[in-house]
């Protein structure tokens, strides 16, 4: 008698549903047929989570290296950072010599140095001049005087006057300088690589040996000429 009550009780205690077919369905019926179908649910959207990540990381890892990449690619490009005591020139005990700071860029070294090689070709043959003319003259000149007397002469300012306009006609026209060549170098006009007495190709170490010439020969082209003129002994 007290089971069947208990039993009467349950049943009257759980909620009655009806199914599709008009029954009655109690309501732990009903909850364990609804599991099943949450739980697909729950799979579905953990494995749509799963796929999100997966692709997501993927994607970073990619731009991350690509970032990478891109970075290395930059760095190897980048232009090295320029000083003048890179280039030639740049010669034991001295150095690098510029206590103006008058090179502030690359442009502005390379006028300086074109300037500088100009002037230290000219001040070699000045300085070699000065000394063979005393001892040697041309046939028209054979009785003009040495040295910067030869200027108080009318053939001596006819000389120097068409010397300085074939100078400039050459510097103008002839020989200008390339700006993707080195400065100072004009090529080989002379071919003087292929006789072997022009020491090789126009190199660093032609050039240094050229620059260390040049200023060797300024000083003495310039102290020469205001002793010819003041001592009126000539050249030596």
């Amino acid at each position: 008698m007290l089971a069947s009550t208990a039993f009467l009780h349950t049943r009257a205690s759980s909620p009655v549903t009806r199914n599709a077919r008009g029954g009655e369905q109690s309501g732990i019926f009903q909850a364990s047929a609804k599991a099943p179908e949450a739980a697909s649910k729950g799979d579905g959207k953990g494995l749509e989570t799963l796929v999100t990540a997966f692709f997501g990381g993927v994607v970073g890892l990619g731009v991350a290296v690509a970032k990478t990449i891109e970075s290395m690619v930059n760095k190897k490009a980048e232009k090295p950072v320029w000083h003048p005591s890179q280039e030639v020139g740049n010669i034991y005990p001295i150095g690098y010599f510029d206590p103006l700071k008058l090179a502030k860029d690359e442009k502005k070294f390379r006028q300086f140095r074109i300037a500088e090689i100009k002037h230290g070709r000219v001040a070699m043959m000045a300085a070699a001049g000065a000394v063979v003319q005393h001892y040697v003259k041309l046939p028209p000149f054979k009785e003009l005087p040495s040295g910067v007397q030869v200027l108080q002469s009318t053939e001596g300012q006819i000389a120097f006057g068409s010397l300085v306009a074939a100078c400039g006609l050459v510097e103008l026209y002839v020989w200008r300088q390339a700006d993707d060549k080195e400065p100072g170098n004009f090529g080989d006009p002379a071919n003087w690589t292929q006789t072997g007495l022009g020491g090789g190709a126009y190199n660093e170490e032609n050039r240094e040996r050229e620059i260390v010439n040049g200023r060797f020969a300024m000083p003495p082209s310039f102290d020469w000429l205001p002793e010819a003129i003041t001592c009126d002994i000539g050249n030596l």
